[in-house]
């Protein structure tokens, strides 16, 4: 059902925000980390990331969950 409602919001160019992953360029501090974040897309794909105020817990805890996966591509040899 989630990728039926993303491929409406990319059809109908309506510019809808969802959770969606993707690879960081620098959001959130991120780089190089395929990770979920909260981004508006529309008939373009991701139009933009929506990098939101995370505390100082949070933003450890994502920090944490990138290094994390990062890891686990590390031991995939991706």
């Amino acid at each position: 059902m989630a990728l039926t409602r993303i491929t409406k919001a990319i059809f109908r160019d309506e510019n809808s925000v969802f959770a969606v992953s993707l690879m960081l360029d620098g959001e959130f501090d991120g780089h190089g980390v395929t990770i979920g974040v909260p981004a508006v897309v529309n008939r373009n794909g991701i139009n933009n990331i929506l990098e939101l105020n995370l505390s100082d817990e949070e933003m450890s805890k994502f920090k944490s969950s990138c290094e994390t996966l990062r890891q686990f591509y590390k031991d995939l040899n991706i």
